[in-house]
């Protein structure tokens, strides 16, 4: 369990000038990133990065960016 979001006194503090919507909004988020699953996709979002993909098999120029799905 817990909470990121209410364990932080400077958000807190910063938050105070946002609408009671956006704080009820960033409090669901501070409990979604110390769930299970949260935890999980950081996990996967730091073991498969980004991948750059400049060029194909036969040369010709792509940029592009490649994300885990």
């Amino acid at each position: 369990g817990g909470n990121a979001w209410r364990g932080d006194p400077l958000l807190i503090q910063l938050a105070e000038r946002f609408s009671d919507s956006v704080r009820k909004d960033l409090d669901g988020l501070g409990r979604f990133v110390m769930t299970q699953e949260a935890q999980e996709l950081a996990r996967l979002a730091n073991t498969d990065t980004p991948k750059l993909r400049t060029h194909d098999r036969q040369g010709r120029r792509l940029d592009f960016v490649e994300f885990h799905p």
